[in-house]
């Protein structure tokens, strides 16, 4: 049996898929850097297929570039599901402030100092409604899962 989720746990799920989704990204554009930087030496031995030893490498490069694609593609649909998912059940609460400083922080990934610049709020009273949001949150959405 799944143990539930707490609020902010769920809350975070697309914070921390994004920060994934970019050190994806960061590690496919390192690959693809890399590949400008080769050239095929033809004077080397052949190791397998007919293939140099330095367009096997290439093409090994290459078949992760793909692969790293695929699985980028895969969690950006990951990512956008968990978004409808958590903005619908932010839009259970019934405080406008409460929904305003969840989306805020949770969707748009935006910081306290942001949040209370935007919103017109003192800093110190956007922490405390934070609490009480998140609590809300928790109480509206009971059993939350990942």
């Amino acid at each position: 049996m799944e143990e539930a989720t707490t609020a902010k746990q769920y809350l975070l799920q697309l914070p921390r898929l994004k920060v994934m989704i970019d050190q994806k990204l960061e590690e496919k554009e390192s690959l693809r850097a890399s590949l400008g930087s080769m050239s095929i030496d033809y004077s080397s031995e052949q190791v397998r297929n007919g293939l140099y030893r330095n367009q096997s490498f290439f093409a090994e490069k290459i078949s992760k570039i793909v692969d790293l694609e695929s699985e980028i593609d895969s969690m950006l649909l990951l990512f956008i599901e968990k978004q409808h998912e958590i903005v619908g059940k932010i839009h259970l609460l019934t405080d406008i402030k409460y929904i305003q400083l969840l989306f805020k922080r949770y969707v748009e990934n935006k910081r306290f100092e942001q949040i209370s610049e935007e919103m017109f709020l003192d800093y110190n009273y956007v922490r405390r409604l934070h609490f009480q949001a998140v609590d809300s949150f928790q109480k509206t959405n009971k059993n939350l899962h990942f």
